[in-house]
This record gives C-alpha cells, structure tokens and sequence, in this order.
C-alpha cells in the first residue's frame, strides 16, 4: 500500500534513535530496518491473524520481532472499514508502543489513532512531509499531519467514524485528503514552486480517488 509505505520512511530515523537507546546486545536487537524482515511468510502470519492480534504488534514489550508493528499497519490499513472498531477500541490503550515520526515515547493508542487517520487522509508519494514550513505571511507555521491536526480530533474520532458509518473507505479518504488540502491552503505559500510542490500531490491523489469511485459506481 502506497499510503503506509510513505509514512514507513519517514519513521526509519526514530527507529534507528530508539534502537540506539536500547541495552541488549546488538545480536539480541531484532531488525527495524523497514520492510528488512518482510517476506512471503511473514506476509501469510500476519494475514492470518485477527484485529487485536495485529494491534498486540503495536506494543514494544510484545514479544514479535519490531518490524511486525509496521506490517501490522500496513496490514490493518488493508482490510480498511473492517478494521476500524479495533483500533478505534484501543485508543486508550497507554502502554508503550513503537516510536511513531518523533524520537519520543509513544503509546499503542497513539499507533492506532496514527493508523486512522492515515487510512483515511492517504498520503501520496510524492507528498513531502516536514513538521513546519513557511506560509503566505512569511511565518513558520505547523502543517497537518497524522498526529496532531488531522481530519478528526482524538477526542472526537468514534463520533466522526460512526457520523459516517454508511460511508465507503473511498468516501472517508476524499473527505480526508479534501480536508488536508484545505488545511495547507490556509496556510498558504511562499512561492508559486511551494504551491505546486504541497498541493501538487494531493490534488492528484484525490483526483485518482474520485476516479477510483466513479469506476466502483460503474461496475456496480
């Protein structure tokens, strides 16, 4: 899925960070290496398994080897509106899981919450994140991301699931990355170039979704 594979990278370095950070003796640390550990079976496990199962992946005490946490995304991204009442269930959930973008301390219900929202604001590609950038008024400002600023706020992500229970995943996303594109707009940009870099992307990306939709409609 082109939609998690993004976010991956962009976990690698606080990976690395927390590996760093941890006492065992480097040939007791499994790989957290994106994607370095993936392979047929590994797949076929965790297609197996059931939503609570792939979220018990999410914790840093469990006993899977770390890359699962992130093929359980992957994996629970994958089953889309099927997996949304599992991880909407453990959004409480504060034991420590995997670092998510930051070197810090995060919690499963962080994952999951992370998981939402990137289910339904996908990411494209070619969309380049950072933390900050410069606006219309020459400011830096916080962009929209996965954690924070999202279509829906933490508190009120099951009310806004259930507000929507009759929509499809496509729905959700065009919504969402409707949402995100907004989001950046208001912001603004320094420069024509920042314009067509930020928005560039998540146009098109919305654009393929409405595609996807019509083509669904028709071949129903």
């Amino acid at each position: 899925m082109h939609t998690v594979t993004t976010h991956l990278r962009a976990c690698s370095f606080a990976l690395f960070a927390l590996t760093a950070c941890d006492s065992r003796p480097s040939s007791q640390i499994p790989s957290r290496s994106i994607g370095a550990n993936s392979n047929t079976r590994v797949a076929s496990e965790i297609a197996s398994l059931d939503n609570d199962e792939l979220i018990e992946f999410f914790s840093r005490d469990a006993s899977h080897e770390s890359y699962s946490a992130f093929d359980a995304i992957a994996e629970l991204q994958r089953r889309g509106k099927n997996a949304i009442e599992a991880l909407l269930d453990h959004l409480e959930d504060d034991r420590e899981s995997v670092t998510m973008f930051r070197v810090t301390r995060s919690s499963v219900g962080d994952v999951c919450f992370y998981t939402l929202s990137d289910m339904v604001a996908p990411t494209p590609d070619d969309y380049t994140h950072s933390w900050g950038r410069t606006g219309v008024d020459g400011k830096n400002h916080e962009r929209p991301h996965h954690l924070r600023r999202t279509v829906f706020s933490r508190d009120k992500v099951r009310a806004w699931f259930e507000e929507r229970d009759d929509h499809s995943l496509i729905d959700l996303q065009i919504e969402g990355l409707e949402w995100w594109i907004d989001a950046e707009s208001k912001i603004g940009f320094a420069t024509e170039d920042a314009r067509r870099g930020i928005l560039g992307p998540l146009k098109r990306e919305l654009s393929r979704l409405k595609a996807q939709k019509q083509n669904n409609q028709a071949g129903a």
